[in-house]
């Protein structure tokens, strides 16, 4: 699965707030062994950030 992460600095040539789209496993750790090592130091200093995308409500909306 592929999952996007936002640089929080400049990382491996890409500038800082460059949205990165990644081959993840399940638990959405990169598979890449440089991304995957990053990817966990970010918990401690921020570098990288995923991406949330919401999900639409499927209720439909009244207008009032």
């Amino acid at each position: 699965m592929k999952k996007n992460f936002i640089l929080n600095v400049s990382l491996r040539g890409n500038k800082k707030n460059a949205v990165l789209s990644l081959d993840c496993n399940d638990q959405g750790v990169p598979w890449d062994s440089y991304w995957s090592r990053r990817f966990h130091d970010s918990k401690i200093d921020g570098c990288i950030s995923a991406v949330i995308v919401a999900k639409e409500s499927k209720q439909s909306k009244e207008v009032i």
